[in-house]
């Protein structure tokens, strides 16, 4: 996966005070610590794809607008369902349950499954980027051919995220088999 989960986790790692770093010596305290920077890391990639992904469908919705005036009905519409699924991806992943929760700090397994949610958020932020690429390169010049690429990434887009959600799941089924509330 790219790196851009990697930096988001360093800048919360960074961002501990001097308090943080001395209770980080105490020994059982490292563990939870660790799981709730993942979770803020969490919390700050998926925040990153949504206004991502906020920017993509702002400049879709123009280019729908500009294809309407010029009477390009047929392409319009092609670009509405395409609006339509982007607003649904962004909401989704703006409203994602967020990362480690707390109540399981014993799960030893769950750092494992954490570690793959922010990857799954590291290619979503990805994803999101290649979309809002696409979207530019289809308001540069508007094609049929270009409008397909920003369709086929929303859809790999969307099967990611839902990997994601199938991992969070699996962390919550986790923490209900081990009797944690």
């Amino acid at each position: 996966m790219a790196s851009s989960g990697g930096h988001a986790y360093d800048r919360v790692k960074q961002s501990r005070s001097a308090w943080e770093r001395v209770l980080l010596m105490i020994p059982g305290y490292r563990g939870y610590r660790g799981r709730d920077l993942i979770r803020d890391t969490d919390q700050l990639v998926r925040d990153a794809v949504a206004l991502e992904l906020r920017k993509a469908l702002g400049a879709l919705k123009d280019a729908y607008k500009s294809l309407v005036n010029g009477g390009n009905d047929v392409l319009a519409s092609e670009v509405d369902s395409a609006v339509r699924i982007l607003d649904r991806l962004q909401q989704a992943i703006a409203h994602a349950s967020r990362g480690y929760s707390g109540r399981w700090d014993g799960a030893k397994i769950l750092d494992a499954q954490l570690d793959r949610a922010i990857e799954f958020d590291d290619s979503l932020l990805d994803g999101a980027r290649r979309i809002g690429s696409d979207i530019g390169a289809f308001r540069a010049e508007t094609s049929a051919k270009l409008l397909e690429t920003v369709r086929s990434d929303l859809e790999a887009l969307d099967r990611t995220f839902i990997a994601r959600k199938q991992v969070m799941i699996g962390i919550e089924e986790l923490g209900k088999s081990e009797g944690r509330p």
